[in-house]
């Protein structure tokens, strides 16, 4: 069976636990209490150098970043799909979903806020500044795409794809 390392908090792991869910995979959730700093003990670290979560045992192989572990899941079990099958379409909500992941997400989570707090020395205010900031120009992206595209029940497609998978931010 699969072992999902995950967190309460972490959009990360929500996002790979709504696939799951959505193909049916069974899992054994094993919670990494990022609170007490877990993440950064010498076993965990064993499993994922870098101290984050989601990760994803699979046999004898761990596989980390969420996107990562979509994209396997995706392949491994094609049943009830994320990607579309029209390949022009499947680029598109693959586009879509990275802003999501790549250019939204990595700026709004606790360890880049305490970096700016505790290294930086920015107060909450220019904290939420900065991270609004980008927000709206990556929801302006989204909605650009959603506009310019053809209409569908979901985002980009006739199922709920990555892109809604991808969607779940904090905010």
């Amino acid at each position: 069976m699969l072992k999902l390392y995950t967190y309460y908090r972490s959009v990360s792991t929500h996002r790979v636990r709504i696939a799951l869910n959505i193909k049916g995979v069974p899992y054994e959730p094993v919670f990494v209490d990022q609170d007490s700093g877990q993440q950064h003990s010498a076993e965990y670290l064993e499993l994922n150098p870098q101290g984050l979560v989601p990760a994803l045992r699979v046999g004898n192989q761990v596989i980390t970043q969420s996107f990562s572990i979509l994209e396997y899941l995706e392949e491994r079990y094609p049943e009830r799909r994320l990607l579309p099958d029209d390949v022009h379409l499947r680029a598109q909500v693959r586009s879509f979903s990275q802003i999501a992941v790549a250019d939204m997400h990595p700026l709004n989570i606790l360890r880049v806020f305490h970096y700016m707090r505790d290294d930086m020395a920015l107060a909450k205010d220019q904290r939420r500044a900065w991270y609004e900031h980008w927000a709206h120009k990556g929801f302006a992206a989204m909605e650009w795409m959603l506009a310019n595209g053809e209409q569908h029940f979901y985002a980009l497609g006739a199922a709920p794809p990555l892109a809604e998978v991808c969607l779940v931010l904090k905010v």
